[in-house]
């Protein structure tokens, strides 16, 4: 009888059991540490919270190299790592206290077969260096075979910048990176490389007196094994080869990947202390935690969230898995696929919850969190919660606004984020028109177009959070009506500006009016045709912009840049059609070419009028009238101011006319000029005719009168 007793026990529990699971919704709240897989050296659950375990800052192998003769060499750790000199290298001042000087030839240290790091460990080194030679190649510190495959790690410099290697066969299986610095002879640096085990370059890093290394990744694919049975060695690439040529001071080997304040504190003990430093450091290695339980779910998953505080430099990533765990999953942006349990290979909790409805209908659902800092801070997680039953969005705030004649928006919020579809017709029972987004949002807008002017339109409006929708309506509105076109008779079309500047944006403008000389309404539409003074085409067939009184259209600079004359067409249409003939001129002054031409014909008539003046002038003095001298004087003087106005308005106002004709109107300048300097010529070759003259006649008097003759009086002098 206890055999069948003892069964149905068990058939009891295993239903109780499976009723536990089997629920709507499920949470994990940490409170008990036994509902967990992880590894408690890297991450703790306590608290109902889950987090990385800080872990002070401890060397594997300290070197201070502060010896002052012999072959030992100490490790500070504590850990009893020491080390021997080989081929008596020398014990120099150094950045901290002493330092060992390395000849390049012979000369290094051997640590024996410590540091035996794997492709999965973390490690950093840490050194203070002096090199003699940064264009030869010479270890720093490896732990790497001189024959293939090469196997281990090393860190070097070659070619003038920092080298860093984590070897199974190298060709073929390996990481190899370059720094970015370029490093020179007789200088001191701080270098440390730091390592998160995982197999990638990304992980490798190299700091050069604090500051990360932008590198140069050489090779990327490591996949195997890089330990190696050589010894490690301070001062040599591999065993036996590429010695370093320098001083060496301060190195440190960790078990650890260091992170930026570390190594910032580390760098900075360089101007003057040794010691290490004080804060603690977090786990870079991206550790895992995941349920014991699953959630049993009957219907698609609907929700899936985190409560988590991720500082700076911290994130918190999932591995889904909907088989109780025998398969992890991760969303790819396009489908479900099997992860390589990699940190790069996961999920943020966002990207999980939004494709989480194209999974299973049901299963055992699991996650695996993937902690990952830069060592500097921790990322917590309290809580993690999935649901398979529906949430529904509920809609309100409908409305519709900017409504015109063929368009219309349609607005509402949900309090769920949802997308959106708007269902319409212009009937009640009809709605056989759609518009619909996919974007999940809470504030919805959905624009309507092609519609029919003043038509009542009917509408329902649908949000749905994953397979949950939700909808409300009927609704409805009524599209404006546009405004019948005038029945305008144009009557005619005249040009408002004629004359534009060279190189400068300006407006066509023409008015239009209709019959009875009023302006034209809307409704209208007047299309320009422009053609450059060489006849090429400007514009063709473009329409004008409409304003109250005027049609307009735009120049750019490139369009007033020929000079000359430019022709063509205005066509305006309402019920008839108007064509009209236009013309302007492009000047470098915006000066109107008549003007110009009116400048120069003024110029030649006042010169010529200036000579006739002199003229009549001379004709006075030689007839010796005394009653017209004062008109010959103000002739004289009037005289020379048209002929300096002719000047001017030759040389001035035919600027615009010599660039923007084409009639070469330079002879017509050069005439003008000429007339007005003969002008000036005159005055004095007539002053000289004159002085000759008056000379000539008072000699004649004394010869005919004698001496005593006045001739300004034409009297004797007693």
């Amino acid at each position: 009888m206890s055999k069948p007793y003892n069964s149905l026990i068990l058939s009891i529990i295993f239903l109780f059991s499976i009723s536990l699971v089997s629920a709507s919704s499920m949470s994990w709240n940490f409170s008990i540490p036994s509902d967990y897989v992880y590894n408690s050296s890297l991450i703790e659950v306590a608290g109902g919270i889950a987090h990385l375990i800080a872990f002070p800052i401890s060397p594997y192998a300290w070197y201070h190299l502060n010896e002052t003769s012999g072959t030992a060499v100490s490790d500070s750790s504590g850990n009893g790592r020491n080390g021997t000199t080989v081929n008596s290298p020398s014990w120099v001042a150094g950045k901290l206290n002493n330092s060992i000087q390395l000849n390049g030839s012979s000369q290094y240290i051997n640590l024996g077969t410590i540091a035996p790091f794997e492709r999965t460990s973390n490690f950093s080194i840490e050194a203070w260096i002096y090199p003699n030679n940064v264009s030869s190649a010479g270890g720093i510190i490896s732990k790497a075979k001189a024959t293939a495959p090469y196997n281990g790690w090393t860190i070097y410099i070659s070619g003038t910048k920092l080298k860093a290697q984590l070897i199974n066969t190298d060709p073929g299986n390996l990481i190899f990176i370059t720094g970015s610095t370029i490093l020179t002879d007789n200088t001191w640096y701080h270098i440390v490389v730091t390592y998160n085990g995982s197999s990638t370059a990304a992980g490798l890093k190299m700091y050069i007196n604090g500051v990360l290394e932008t590198p140069t990744v050489n090779q990327n694919s490591l996949s195997a094994s890089i330990l190696s049975s050589e010894s490690t060695n301070i001062g040599l690439l591999q065993t036996g080869a590429n010695p370093f040529k320098g001083k060496i001071d301060e190195l440190v080997i960790y078990n650890q990947t260091l992170n930026q304040s570390t190594i910032d504190f580390r760098y900075n003990s360089g101007t003057g202390t040794e010691t290490m430093a004080p804060s603690t450091s977090y786990p870079t290695s991206n550790p895992a935690i995941y349920p014991v339980y699953p959630f049993s779910f009957i219907n698609p998953i609907q929700t899936i969230s985190e409560t988590a505080t991720k500082p700076s430099g911290t994130e918190i990533k999932y591995h889904s898995s909907f088989d109780n765990g025998t398969i992890w999953k991760y969303w790819n942006e396009t489908n479900w696929i099997t992860t390589d349990d990699s940190y790069t290979q996961a999920n943020i909790i966002s990207d999980i919850n939004s494709n989480i409805a194209t999974l299973n209908s049901t299963g055992l659902f699991k996650f695996r969190a993937l902690f990952n800092s830069d060592g500097t801070a921790n990322p917590l997680l309290d809580l993690l919660y999935a649901s398979d039953t529906l949430s529904y969005p509920q809609i309100s705030n409908v409305s519709e606004s900017s409504i015109t004649s063929n368009s219309a928006d349609i607005n509402w919020i949900t309090d769920l984020s949802s997308n959106s579809s708007v269902i319409y017709g212009t009937s009640f029972g009809n709605l056989n028109l759609t518009n619909s987004s996919s974007t999940s949002v809470t504030t919805h807008i959905i624009s309507l177009s092609s519609l029919n002017e003043n038509t009542t339109y009917f509408y329902n409006v649908t949000s749905c959070s994953g397979i949950a929708c939700n909808s409300t309506g009927t609704y409805n509105f009524t599209t404006l009506v546009i405004p019948p076109a005038p029945n305008l008779t144009i009557g005619s079309i005249v040009q408002l500006i004629s004359l534009y500047k060279q190189d400068t944006a300006a407006d066509i403008k023409i008015a239009c009016f209709d019959n009875s000389n009023n302006y034209c309404t809307a409704g209208v539409t007047c299309s320009l045709t422009i053609f450059n003074p060489d006849s090429s085409t400007l514009i063709s067939n473009q329409q004008m912009t409409y304003n109250p009184t005027f049609f307009s259209y735009s120049l750019n600079t490139s369009q007033t840049h020929d000079l000359g004359t430019y022709t063509g067409t205005v066509l305006c249409s309402s019920t008839n059609n108007v064509n009209s003939e236009i013309e302007y001129q492009v000047t470098p002054n915006g000066q109107i070419t008549s003007t110009a031409q009116s400048g120069l014909s003024i110029g030649i008539l006042l010169s010529i009028a200036l000579t006739m003046f002199f003229f009549a002038f001379l004709a006075f003095k030689l007839m010796d009238y005394e009653k017209t001298f004062s008109i010959a004087i103000f002739f004289f003087v009037l005289s020379i101011i048209l002929s300096l106005f002719g000047l001017y308005l030759g040389l001035v106002y035919s600027r615009d006319y010599l660039s923007a004709s084409t009639a070469a109107p330079q002879s017509a300048l050069f005439i003008s000029v000429l007339y007005g300097l003969m002008g000036l010529m005159f005055i004095g070759l007539l002053w000289l005719i004159l002085a000759v003259i008056k000379e000539f006649k008072i000699r004649k008097s004394e010869r005919d009168h004698g001496e005593n003759w006045d001739s300004s009086t034409k009297s004797y002098r007693y």
